[in-house]
């Protein structure tokens, strides 16, 4: 079947030599990362409530009106009744395939469901239900992939990419001129094995925007002002507009020019966290994001929360980043338009952090979970409050003076209402 289609479209080049004369086909045998595909009609009708289920992965998380929303990655959201912190309640399973991440406005909860945008009435969490969708709101959204090797080529046609799986393959490309790097443009892209395409991936707890709308961990990368939606994606920043609720629609994209990884929203502006440095973007007018500034960095993993005159930022190296830099960055931001660095520290290899009231969380990797004091942003390091070496946590929200932190060992909550007597209060355990 390949030879007579690569037989057709060499004779078609010959009818139509100009069409053509600057591609041809090659015969290729590499290892490479094999889509895997469900159909679009099978996707969109998994959304549904279950009972609890036991936690095995630390996803991201959300918190709004005494509920935390936990992202099981792939595969839906846990919600916690977290009323009393000392004692949380799973009390749903929301399935989701391909979800990612989360955002609340109101009693509405968007998720993203492979591609789509999809919008989920939690007004009663135990009866969850699918209220409206986006379609192809992600069109360019893939799942992870090993960076090891290339992306076999797409056949969209068969419906929607859900994984990947890694085995040899043989495939006639057409291929058009090459570049400097001996590649055409579309083997570029293909074969790139870029780690950065991925499934979509806020804590001065993001407090900033409207009271409807609830507290992500820094992770994030979606947020909600008024009425509207932001969703950032490999080098662009989409707004969904969200007036009418169960009705999402596409209202402008933006193209970043930079890897972009975390959304963070304080007061009036975005705080974009890129693998290449700190965006940042004014949304007075949500439906009509301004560029305000940006501040570069090494190439490195990114997340950043902010807390008065000054942005908060961790460097980290990894596979999906490229960096070689652990660190902690502490940015002046008093005036928006020159963002600057007054100070940097080094940490064993950070991920998510948080700050509330001068009280900075980091996750450190195998240096646990750190708290510091960051009264004086230029002596952090030498104001460490505690730390719990025995967990690797991922992610932290601290909101009223509890400390929700998502960790390998599962949903671990702390008291932080005395900043020198912090300790832990409640334990949802991962199931390994």
């Amino acid at each position: 079947m390949k030879h007579a289609f690569a037989y057709l479209l060499l004779l078609g080049c010959l009818v139509s030599l100009n069409s053509c004369e600057d591609k041809h086909l090659e015969q290729r045998t590499y290892v490479a990362n094999v889509p895997e595909y469900v159909s679009y009609e099978s996707m969109q009708k998994a959304i549904k409530v279950s009972n609890p289920k036991e936690i095995t992965v630390a996803g991201k998380i959300y918190f709004k009106d005494n509920y935390l929303f936990i992202s099981d990655p792939g595969k839906g959201v846990h919600v916690i009744d977290n009323a009393n912190p000392a004692n949380p309640i799973a009390i749903a399973y929301i399935e989701v395939p391909g979800n990612v991440d989360i955002a609340i406005n109101d009693d509405m909860l968007y998720v993203d469901n492979y591609i789509d945008l999809v919008v989920i009435d939690i007004s009663s969490p135990t009866e969850a239900s699918e209220v409206g969708r986006l379609k192809s709101a992600f069109p360019e959204k893939l799942p992870p992939s090993d960076p090891n090797f290339p992306i076999a080529q797409i056949d969209y046609d068969k419906g929607v990419v859900i994984g990947f799986k890694v085995e040899e393959i043989t495939e006639f490309v057409e291929v058009g001129p090459r570049n400097s790097n001996g590649f055409s443009t579309m083997e570029t892209r293909q074969m790139s094995g870029d780690p950065s395409v991925s499934f979509l991936s806020t804590s001065s707890t993001n407090k900033g925007f409207t009271s409807g709308t609830g507290v992500a961990g820094s992770m994030a990368q979606f947020a909600i002002k008024g009425n509207s939606l932001f969703a950032v994606l490999n080098q662009s920043m989409f707004t969904y507009d969200i007036s009418d609720e169960t009705a999402p629609t596409l209202s402008g994209e933006i193209n970043l020019n930079w890897e972009v990884e975390t959304i963070f929203p304080k007061d009036d502006h975005l705080f974009l966290g890129t693998k290449s440095g700190m965006i940042i973007y004014d949304v007075t007018t949500p439906s009509s994001p301004e560029y305000v500034s940006r501040i570069s960095h090494i190439r490195s993993c990114d997340p950043v929360v902010v807390e008065g005159d000054f942005a908060y930022v961790t460097l980290r190296n990894g596979t999906s980043c490229w960096g070689i830099t652990n660190e902690l960055q502490i940015i002046d931001i008093s005036d928006l338009s020159n963002p600057f660095m007054i100070a940097r520290h080094n940490l064993n290899s950070p991920s998510g952090l948080g700050i509330d009231n001068n009280v900075l969380f980091i996750c450190d990797g195998d240096e646990g979970l750190r708290i510091f004091d960051v009264t004086d942003p230029y002596d952090v390091l030498q104001n460490e409050l505690t730390s719990f070496s025995d967990v690797i946590a991922y992610d932290v929200i601290p909101l009223n003076d509890v400390l929700m932190t998502i960790t390998d060992e599962g949903l671990l909550q702390y008291d932080y209402s005395d900043k020198n007597t912090i300790s832990l209060i409640s334990t949802i355990n991962i199931d390994k």
